[in-house]
């Protein structure tokens, strides 16, 4: 035994059994980011309502029986879907005619969205955590699955195929570009290299962004001036602008759509990346909204609203495709297949080691936030009136750090897995065609 084989952790390989529970595993992570991702931003609209409820009730001076009813629909309507109601903001609302209203019980209410906010983002990454753990786990069978294709494939070169196509089941739908199955190996080649490029600049470009990024976020909001807020949150926008998508525009270019238009983006900018096996494509999403030079407030919102995400390539479902037929692979296409598949399992296995780096700027982040959320509690008369509106905005970049992580990442780990899984039934399918 060499001296490596004690230095080096042996990679564990899953029995058939544990692999498919790890897939499903897997898939109810995925669920579960997605699920809490959209909790924080129903919970985030909810606070966006009571902040302008707020300013909107600090400039009545002396409330009319109209002010009071308009204010108690508009409490209503802010809270609706969380069971609380108007009476949890102004527990005596009905008392305040003829004198200005409390805004007291919004403030504390708002608080306590922005603690419910931050748990609904450490489930988010609980969850991306655990993820990236299945797919570390999954990682080694998948490899030797791999493998053993690429071997079979070896044994049939120079042979002719009994069959010159192969049927294909439910794979099929799984290896489909833009609801089309490829024609050859040649295709699935061709879109393999593609993904594996994308994969790294997704997994090791973007991630080291994220935590660069991260730092600097942590910095602005540990800096954040409660007596200078638009200049404080102008720090903070400049810190999330160094988040360089010029990998990502570089690859969007070279293997892209160009600017497309979606249904499912509205008022936004989408650039569609090439489409993928599985009928899937990154998109890259920023803000159509012009914000008003000087208007730090519309320039935050604009630059915290880009993202990166994989979706389906159409905004539509297609037909489910569930058999087809493609020419026989040929063996030097089942071993290209094979050696791209394995760049693709480990560039998203290895995140796995990122993945901490980032957790651990998300946990400061968060701490930042909080810091800043209680630091502006201690108004005084230096601190202006308007002063709520500006943290608020700096304080969502906590949960937009989280989006920018997990809709790229944790999407593309399940769907490019799933994936290389189809594309080595479809060659050992084809093997048996040699047999």
């Amino acid at each position: 035994m060499s001296l490596e084989n004690y230095f080096t952790e042996p990679e564990l390989v899953l029995s058939e059994e544990a692999q498919t529970q790890a897939v499903a595993d897997t898939q109810d992570l995925q669920h579960e980011v997605h699920f809490f991702i959209e909790d924080s931003e129903r919970l985030e609209g909810v606070q966006e309502g009571l902040e302008g409820l707020k300013g909107i009730i600090a400039s009545i001076e002396s409330a009319t029986a109209k002010d009071i009813a308009l204010v108690r629909s508009a409490g209503d309507l802010a809270l609706a879907g969380t069971g609380a109601d108007h009476t949890s903001l102004f527990p005596s609302l009905e008392s305040a005619e003829g004198a200005t209203i409390s805004v007291e019980g919004i403030g504390e209410i708002i608080s306590d969205i922005w603690r419910a906010i931050v748990r609904a983002v450490k489930r988010v990454w609980e969850a991306i955590m655990g993820f990236f753990g299945k797919i570390k786990d999954q990682a080694g069978r998948l490899k030797k699955q791999n493998t053993a294709m690429r071997e079979r494939m070896s044994k049939v070169a120079g042979k002719k195929p009994k069959s010159k196509q192969t049927n294909l089941e439910r794979e099929a739908e799984q290896i489909a570009i833009a609801g089309r199955v490829p024609k050859n190996g040649k295709e699935i080649v061709d879109n393999l290299r593609v993904m594996s490029q994308q994969a790294g600049v997704v997994y090791k470009d973007y991630a080291n962004q994220l935590v660069s990024t991260g730092d600097k976020l942590i910095a602005a909001l540990n800096k954040f001036d409660i007596t200078k807020p638009s200049e404080s949150l102008e720090r903070v926008v400049e810190a999330s602008n160094t988040l360089s998508l010029d990998a990502v525009k570089a690859m969007m270019a070279k293997m892209g759509n160009g600017t497309v238009k979606d249904s499912r983006w509205a008022n936004m900018q989408v650039i569609g990346g090439a489409h993928l096996l599985g009928g899937k494509n990154i998109f890259q999403i920023t803000s159509l909204a012009k914000a008003e030079k000087g208007n730090v407030l519309e320039l935050s919102e604009k630059a915290r609203k880009r993202e990166l995400t994989l979706a389906n390539t159409e905004a539509k479902a297609g037909r489910k495709i569930t058999n087809a037929t493609i020419a026989t692979i040929e063996s030097e296409q089942g071993i290209e297949i094979a050696q791209l598949n394995e760049q693709i399992i480990e560039v998203i296995a290895e995140f796995d080691k990122r993945k901490d780096k980032i957790d651990k700027v998300r946990r400061q982040l968060e701490q930042a936030g909080y810091d800043l959320e209680k630091n502006s509690k201690k108004a005084n008369e230096t601190v202006p009136d308007n002063s709520a509106m500006y943290v608020a905005e700096a304080l969502k970049y906590v949960t937009a750090y989280g989006h920018w992580t997990a809709k790229p990442m944790v999407d593309m780990g399940s769907h490019f897995y799933s994936v290389v899984r189809a594309t080595i039934t479809v060659c050992n399918k084809s093997v048996a065609n040699y047999e």
